[in-house]
């Protein structure tokens, strides 16, 4: 039997992650969030619809951290 190493998650598959460069960075926010998984973006998502100004800071793929290994549970 041969076992293959899975290092992306499989959703990536059918929408892989493409980079989100702004084209030009935002002078003010009203909330910032560090980091792009399920929790950031549960916050994000609510504070935005509720008119704040939200910018999130991602160091990597949105989604690449521990949101892809254990969906957040832990």
């Amino acid at each position: 039997m041969q076992i293959r190493l899975i290092t992306t998650p499989y959703w990536w598959d059918a929408a892989p992650p493409a980079d989100a460069v702004p084209a030009e960075w935002q002078k003010r926010a009203d909330v910032v969030i560090i980091g792009g998984g399920f929790t950031g973006f549960g916050a994000a998502i609510p504070l935005a619809r509720a008119g704040l100004n939200v910018v999130m800071i991602e160091k990597d793929k949105i989604g690449a951290g521990a949101s892809t290994r254990n969906g957040g549970i832990t």
